[in-house]
């Protein structure tokens, strides 16, 4: 018993030895804060800062880095809130967004691979068949107009294995893009144990988390308590939807119509001091 006991011990006590303690403080994760709130033709924009932390090991102890600093472009109007886009990597790659002359864009960049031609050879008597492949990029330009994003442009770029290239995507606007300057300041509530800031928007009132919110590194800005609403006097977290839940839709009048939805989740009981105060804001907005 006791050289089976020394058996086991030792390549635990190798383990031990030749492998770095590692510190059990070190966990990745995101942090998100509000930076800015402004307003756009009575919609209120939120600009979030976001940083995400991975864990390195360093000097045999796991300590925690910064891995990736952006920030989101968040749109609402009290009753819908919509992901516009952002800037920052990975962001300016897949969803830029910023303003140009005062008016907001929202971009969508897309890539693929896709089959553009079958080669068949023979070998040995036998034929076999392979595809060739080409990488496809698609970028969209929305511009924000009437409650909703219209589509102003579209292009495609195409790369093919040999090097060839068929662009008409310049990117102009794109790199002319800039983040929110404005600024507008609400009514800061101390509830729910939050830093809530009121602010009238077209629709409602906009309730905004301007504290510093930590959350696992799985968790979508869409999942963060960022935003909110009021619902019947109850205060509710407003779903963050995407770009394309308000893009345009042409009537045949030509008229634009906002393709949006509601999906509305309380979070908290009745308030009627905070009603009150909130319908004030409200009043003296108008006012």
């Amino acid at each position: 018993m006791a050289k089976e006991l020394m058996l086991l011990l030792v390549p635990i006590s190798f383990l031990i030895l030749f492998f770095p303690a590692v510190s059990a403080d070190c966990s990745p994760h995101e942090v998100y804060s509000v930076s800015s709130v402004s307003q756009v033709d009575g919609w209120i924009l939120v600009e979030v800062s976001h940083w995400s932390y991975i864990c390195e090991m360093i000097a045999g102890e796991w300590v925690e880095r910064v891995d990736t600093v952006n920030s989101y472009l968040i749109l609402t109007d009290g009753r819908k809130a919509f992901l516009v886009g952002g800037f920052g990597p990975p962001l300016d790659w897949t969803m830029p967004a910023g303003f140009l002359n005062d008016t907001l864009y929202a971009v969508r960049i897309s890539t693929y691979r896709e089959t553009y031609k079958n080669v068949t050879f023979t070998v040995n008597g036998k034929s076999r068949s392979f595809p060739l492949m080409r990488n496809v990029r698609v970028e969209k330009i929305y511009r924000f107009k009437d409650d909703c994003f219209e589509l102003v442009s579209k292009c495609i770029d195409i790369t093919y294995p040999n090097g060839t290239s068929l662009k008409n995507c310049n990117d102009t606007l794109i790199k002319l893009l800039e983040p929110p300057t404005s600024k507008v300041h609400g009514r800061s509530l101390g509830v729910v144990n939050s830093s809530l800031t009121a602010f009238k928007a077209k629709n409602g009132v906009v309730l905004v988390n301007e504290s510093v919110i930590t959350v696992s590194i799985s968790m979508s800005i869409r999942d963060v308590p960022l935003i909110f609403g009021i619902e019947n006097g109850t205060i509710v977290k407003l779903p963050i939807e995407p770009l394309q839940k308000i893009t345009c839709n042409k009537t045949r009048t030509g008229t634009n119509i906002p393709s949006t939805s509601s999906n509305l989740t309380k979070i908290c009981g009745s308030g009627f001091v905070l009603v009150l105060l909130l319908l004030s804001l409200m009043l003296k907005g108008g006012s």
